[in-house]
């Protein structure tokens, strides 16, 4: 199942409160769960438009989650999808930081792929080396609590 909400974030000492994304998945067969956060980057000297925190908990059978590399955002669930142009650290076990790509073309292009395409990927790699994806579609209530967290956004 995925729930999707906004809720209102903290971005750091002397910033005004904003709107965020957050997106729960979770996958009762596996024993897992994926809590996702998209907030914009209100500091305009660093170079990342928006951020992704990726934090996995529940299943550990394969060691926990060594890396995820950055979203990929698709039209159709069977499609290879359109990575999202950013930089993807792992924060510590099981919890990972996406910097979305400040540069011109990088922030239209992932922006438009946000706005347009319906499914999302999560592919991450095991620390045991063994590839898994998480898959998703938008749905009605991603659309809508994305709307409006970019108009929020001024995107």
């Amino acid at each position: 199942t995925v729930s999707w909400r906004t809720e209102t974030v903290n971005p750091g000492p002397d910033k005004a409160p904003e709107l965020g994304v957050r997106i729960d998945v979770d996958i009762p067969e596996r024993k897992m769960q994926v809590a996702i956060t998209i907030r914009r980057n209100p500091d305009t000297s660093l170079p990342a438009t928006h951020y992704v925190e990726i934090q996995f908990s529940g299943n550990d059978n394969f060691g926990g989650v060594a890396q995820v590399p950055v979203m990929r955002m698709k039209n159709n669930e069977a499609a290879q999808g359109i990575p999202l142009a950013g930089i993807s650290i792992r924060v510590m076990q099981g919890f990972f930081l996406i910097g979305l790509s400040a540069a011109e073309t990088d922030r239209d292009r992932n922006l438009q792929v946000m706005k347009t395409l319906n499914w999302l990927d999560i592919p991450f790699i095991y620390n045991n080396g063994r590839r898994a994806v998480v898959t998703f579609e938008k749905g009605a209530a991603g659309e809508k609590v994305l709307a409006e967290a970019f108009a929020a956004w001024g995107n």
